[in-house]
């Protein structure tokens, strides 16, 4: 079976959410996001989970964005097409 090329496969964007407190842990947060959104999901956790790097499509991502601005307690701090450029922000602004 041949492989689907590039453009086929569809975009993605990566979303560096950070949770400035404790009100809402990850799971639910994601949840609440799942009802609204079919295809967001945890990409990476950091050790303390506060910090998360979400994956959705792109079509999704403006609906994504206005559910995290929505949301007490978390907010997005970068995005991109790329999650290594994800995470090399989230390690210069936090770290």
């Amino acid at each position: 079976m041949p492989k689907v090329n590039k453009a086929a496969r569809g975009k993605t964007r990566w979303v560096g959410v950070v949770f400035d407190d404790k009100a809402m842990s990850s799971g639910q947060f994601i949840e609440s996001l799942s009802k609204n959104l079919e295809t967001v999901s945890i990409a990476w956790t950091s050790d303390d989970d506060k910090t998360l790097i979400l994956r959705v499509k792109l079509q999704e991502y403006p609906m994504l964005r206005r559910n995290i601005m929505g949301t007490t307690g978390v907010r997005s701090l970068t995005s991109s097409g790329k999650i290594r450029l994800v995470k090399s922000r989230l390690d210069s602004m936090l770290y």
